[in-house]
């Protein structure tokens, strides 16, 4: 099948079967336990990422007919999908030559979001939208918004998640309840078939650019035609309700943003390195005297033995353009994260030390002890060489040069995922970084693979895991009143 005309085929569908099939086979890749399956059960399966493209072509593909996909129709299905993964954007070709850089920026920002571990998430955006302090009000900024607590969003999300993803025979009065109990909160998740439709055409007009582009649903993932309601993409919903309400409080409102990475961000970039129990010593940002100049320091500074780590956060994140390969978007973006490791490396080479040390150890630290992470609140995934590259250029270092070698292997640049995974089983980020530099990975966009079952350390985080429980069991409790389910049926 040809992708330009899915189109074509998707209008011979019913609107109803086509969410039907994009709510079966997102089910089929959701799990209680990560949030999606694993790489192996992924195998020769229609993916999250191609689904979503799936329900953008369905939406716009106005239906003229009326088939379903069962039967030999079934097999129309498993075209569109096969042909969605095997499409390649006209940007990762130019002139036959196929840009890899591109193609790891556009597959990433699909894909890796998604596979993040629900429970990191969830209690990372609790966090955020429960902070207070003399220059924020997270709960009153984000009722003023929304017209409801965070809280009525969460406890939405996981009951959704908890129950699809358990795919076993679930009273459908279960879900008529929670839509009812959560009916204003579904409101602010929900759109109008019309209202997705121009929504996508904001982003893109061009459905070439569905594979990689920012989806509606993200935001949105409730989808309203014909007096009914939908939940076609049902493994998006936790990002509905954390990351996308984030990008929805803050858009438009630079002020609010910026408040928010330097306090909100910062303030919980410090509580989980705390509560990693790892670091012998561990410092925030403070005011230092360069000759009569008031400065300010890194925002983090640790030692765990006779090892220095400093971390510098950033609360940029992928813009639009990055995402449909806009060359001016992703020359931005590389410009603000090289900007940061220029600015890490002038500290750790120029001024920690030399105009500054908190430490207890006053003798002269040497370079190959020195490191240095720039964290990001969502990754681009722009190639680290071309990131190393720009800052090199803004040293005055040559690419050939050793100088340039310790430059990347020595300063990271990581998401702030990568960071909690660490911290939250109590791993140290400098042993990482020391695994990086011996094996020269400093493209690698993964600072720390092999955690997914290591016990969780962060008494905070388990707190939290317990009361996500308990609100499962209250509903549960809730519904055997009802007489909706009977007693240890779930």
């Amino acid at each position: 099948m040809n992708y330009n005309k899915i189109p074509t085929v998707l209008a011979r569908h019913s609107f109803h079967k086509k969410m039907q099939i994009c709510f079966l086979y997102s089910q089929r890749n959701m799990n209680i336990e990560n949030g999606i399956v694993g790489p192996e059960e992924l195998h020769n399966r229609a993916l999250p990422w191609e689904l979503e493209t799936f329900l953008m072509l369905s939406v716009k593909s106005i239906e003229w007919k009326d088939e379903d996909f069962s039967g030999k129709n079934f097999k129309k299905f498993i075209e569109i999908i096969n042909c969605i993964k095997d499409f390649q954007h006209a940007s990762l070709m130019p002139g036959g030559i196929f840009r890899i850089d591109l193609f790891m920026i556009g597959t990433a920002l699909t894909q890796f979001d998604v596979q993040e571990f629900w429970l990191y998430r969830l209690y990372r955006y609790n966090y955020f939208f429960e902070f207070t302090n003399t220059k924020v009000n997270m709960p009153s900024e984000f009722i003023n918004k929304f017209g409801c607590q965070f809280n009525d969003f969460l406890r939405l999300g996981y009951f959704l998640h908890f129950f699809i993803a358990l795919k076993c025979n679930v009273p459908k009065e279960i879900f008529k309840y929670i839509f009812w109990k959560f009916k204003d909160v579904i409101e602010k998740l929900k759109m109008t078939r019309q209202e997705y439709i121009e929504a996508l055409d904001k982003i893109t007009k061009n459905c070439s650019d569905y594979v990689y582009c920012l989806r509606p649903s993200y935001a949105f993932p409730f989808l309203e035609y014909n007096k009914k309601i939908y939940l076609p993409l049902p493994h998006l919903i936790l990002r509905a309700v954390t990351s996308s309400l984030m990008y929805r409080l803050t858009g438009g409102n630079d002020k609010l943003a910026n408040i928010i990475g330097k306090e909100v961000l910062e303030s919980y970039l410090l509580s989980i390195l705390q509560n990693s129990s790892v670091y012998d010593e561990l410092y925030p940002e403070f005011d230092y005297f360069d000759g009569k100049n008031k400065k300010k320091t890194i925002d983090y500074m640790l030692r765990k033995e006779n090892e220095y780590l400093f971390l510098d956060s950033k609360s940029t994140k992928p813009s639009l353009g990055i995402r449909t390969f806009d060359q001016s978007s992703i020359e931005r973006n590389i410009d603000i994260i090289a900007a940061g490791c220029e600015q890490m490396y002038k500290h750790l080479i120029c001024e920690f030390q030399d105009k500054y040390n908190p430490f207890a150890n006053k003798e002269l630290i040497k370079r190959e002890n020195l490191w240095g992470i720039v964290v990001v609140c969502e990754d681009s995934f722009i190639m680290r060489e071309k990131i190393y590259e720009s800052a090199a250029e803004k040293l005055g270092i040559k690419l050939d040069s050793e100088e340039y070698k310790w430059l990347s292997l020595h300063i990271g640049i990581t998401q702030l995922y990568e960071i909690e995974k660490c911290c939250f089983v109590g791993e140290d980020l400098i042993k990482h970084m020391k695994k990086h530099a011996e094996t020269a990975r400093c493209n690698d966009f993964i600072l720390a693979d092999g955690l997914e079952n290591n016990i969780i350390i962060n008494r905070d985080l388990l707190h939290f895991q317990k009361e996500v429980a308990s609100q499962i069991g209250s509903l549960s409790l809730e519904l055997q009143e009802l007489g909706i389910i009977q007693k240890d049926n779930l």
